[in-house]
């Protein structure tokens, strides 16, 4: 036969559990004050931390020349990116630079179109490639 703990022992379990639910509340308290507080910091810093971690985008005028090689418009690429044709326009033009997640997607987009047209062989090797005539007239 179990033997039934007694009125003192009884107290004492139910002050144990007071006490336990009183540290537990305490420690959801805690938990949601801090939840409450550390959102903006986050953010902030993840924001801070994609800006350094940043796919390069390439110059204002070889965004232009993708999305006109492609035969898209403006507001279609604003729409794919869920943006305003004005956006893409700044971004091409140099006026500012788009920012996560869209410029994430707006890399994602011009890699896309460079694979897909690349700059002409002539153009990058005259670039790349310093005159040779004026080393000849020396």
């Amino acid at each position: 036969m179990k033997r039934r703990p007694g009125r003192r022992a009884s107290l004492r379990n139910q002050c144990a559990t007071q006490a336990q639910s009183r540290r537990n509340q305490e420690r959801f308290d805690r938990e949601v004050s801090r939840r409450r507080l550390w959102p903006p910091l986050f953010s902030a810093v993840d924001a801070l931390r994609e800006q350094v971690a940043q796919d390069p985008l390439p110059p204002p005028s070889e965004r232009k020349r993708l999305r006109e090689a492609a035969g898209f418009s403006q507001e279609q690429v604003a729409k794919a990116l869920k943006s305003r044709r004005e956006s893409i326009g700044n971004w091409e033009s140099g006026r500012s630079e788009p920012r996560p997640p869209k410029r994430a997607a707006y890399v994602r987009l011009l890699q896309g179109l460079a694979a897909r047209f690349p700059t002409s062989v002539s153009k990058t090797t005259a670039d790349q490639v310093p005159d040779q005539s004026t080393d000849e007239e020396i």
